[in-house]
């Protein structure tokens, strides 16, 4: 009874600590979907009195949709000139807001004062990704002293073109060692190039990433706790048993199943070479343990490799495809609609898995055509939208197919010209408010149909950001409609 009783409270403690474990691991492979932003802290949104008015309904749908659909609490949009920041929003602490406690202009003021001592540290032409405080505070030598700052864990900065920087903060370590957060960070930097007011004579086309970028942009998931041989520790952000644990991932994962197994195995042995019957007692004790044990083992199982899901294989569409990128001829190419298009288009096929990107009137007129298309052209506007679309417009409910090749209305977006090895498929429309003079909902908006080579190609958060995306190209396409009208 004593070994069991013994050996149950091991395997009871180490049960207790499976959730601080599980969160450290977590942290270590940036699996957190979403961490929480530090107490005391309020949300607010605060544009500089002097942008314009188009830069600030761009900034506004920018910065927000950065806060809402990426892994950050604070992104800021800072001028290199003179370190000012002109746009910002996220959780800050209250005292950033003045006495009043919502004073935007304070607010700007203050992150001012807080980035520009650590302007010079970060290189205008690539930015910079500090993983951890310890890294962010050697930007600054005085320390980090503003209230902005101080409690950051994680810092992604990428270049506004050569006018300036957006920043993104994060109150925890290692939040951004997901490729796609950061990827989406240097596009809608580039997007913001745009913007009058934060445009410069000497800007990058909105929306392409540069070879400077891309070594930003190395995806750390894959290989969880991996670092720079030259990057500073993490001594500051992994005190205790989380940082013991992250240090030793591999043999954190293997415990759960080594002393689970081993404990089932050691009750076992008690009870064979046990010379006395055994009593009611040392029965519960048995029990209990074995269940502990039982338990132990399963987490180690759903922690190990061998039983870890694998990622869906991509399908080759290139075989039965070509790469195009066409705008419907209306349209001008130097327009704002069609830039946003195309921009709309590099992005998703940049950060997502989206391999094909279709935008389609409701006559079933194609607006544009980006990435893999099928070389047979088959897209015709006389049998007008299939059915899934036409819901999707009537509705202003978007569809995702996950696997397209076991949906049997799938001939419909071989129809509008994706390639025939699709695996799957996302549907989004395009709501464009009617204008004045116009009945509600009459020939408005369009649909955005965008294929992928992967089965379960689109995560959650890629569906987020592609309504995000929708939504922008809507203000976009009203913003157009009536620019028309006053011609």
């Amino acid at each position: 009874q004593v070994r069991s009783e013994v050996l149950g409270s091991l395997m009871g403690a180490l049960c207790l600590t499976i959730p601080s474990i599980s969160h450290a691991l977590d942290t270590a492979a940036g699996l957190e979907e979403r961490a929480q932003p530090l107490a005391n802290t309020q949300q607010t949104i605060a544009i500089a009195k002097d942008v314009d008015e188009a830069s600030k309904l761009e900034a506004a749908w920018a910065l927000t949709s950065l806060v809402l659909n990426t892994n950050v609490h604070r992104v800021m949009v800072v001028r290199n000139s003179d370190g000012k920041v002109m746009a910002t929003r996220g959780f800050f602490n209250s005292q950033l807001l003045g006495s009043s406690g919502a004073d935007k202009e304070v607010l700007l003021e203050n992150l001012t004062k807080e980035v520009q001592p650590m302007l010079s540290k970060i290189d205008q032409a690539k930015g910079i990704y500090c993983r951890d405080s310890r890294e962010i505070s050697a930007l600054n030598p005085n320390g980090l002293g503003g209230l902005a700052t101080r409690d950051a864990g994680t810092l992604f900065v990428a270049p506004v073109g050569t006018w300036g920087q957006l920043w993104a903060l994060t109150d925890a370590p290692r939040a951004l060692t997901r490729s796609k957060d950061r990827r989406w960070l240097a596009l809608v930097a580039k997007k913001l190039q745009s913007s009058p007011a934060f445009s410069d004579p000497n800007r990058n086309a909105p929306g392409t990433l540069d070879v400077e970028d891309e070594m930003l942009l190395k995806d750390e998931v894959d290989k969880p706790g991996a670092r720079d041989e030259d990057a500073p520790t993490q001594e500051n952000d992994t005190k205790g048993l989380e940082g013991i644990i992250i240090q030793n991932q591999s043999r954190a994962r293997a415990l759960p199943l080594l002393v689970g197994f081993s404990g089932l195995t050691t009750i076992l042995a008690n009870r064979l070479i046990s010379a006395t019957t055994p009593t009611d007692h040392v029965t519960q004790a048995d029990l209990t343990s074995g269940a502990l044990a039982t338990t132990l083992t399963l987490t180690g199982l759903i922690w190990s490799d061998a039983v870890r899901p694998k990622d869906p294989v991509p399908v080759d569409l290139s075989s039965t495809s070509k790469r195009v990128l066409e705008i419907a001829s209306g349209l001008q190419d130097s327009s704002a609609l069609a830039a946003e298009m195309r921009w709309v288009a590099q992005s998703l096929e940049t950060a997502t898995r989206a391999k094909s990107v279709l935008i389609l009137t409701r006559d079933c007129q194609p607006l544009l055509r980006s990435g893999l298309m099928s070389r047979t052209e088959n897209v015709s506007g006389d049998a007008g939208l299939g059915p899934v679309c036409q819901r999707a417009l009537e509705t202003g409910q978007g569809s995702y197919i996950p696997n397209l090749i076991l949906n049997s209305g799938r001939g419909e977006f071989f129809g509008y010209g994706l390639p025939d090895k699709t695996q799957g498929v996302l549907v989004k429309p395009i709501m464009v408010a009617a204008q004045d003079g116009e009945a509600s909902g009459s020939q408005q908006g369009a649909v955005m149909v965008i294929g992928t080579d992967t089965v379960r190609g689109f995560s959650s958060r890629d569906q987020a950001w592609v309504a995000a995306l929708a939504e922008k190209l809507g203000v976009t396409f009203s913003y157009t409609s009536t620019e028309s009208n006053s011609a």
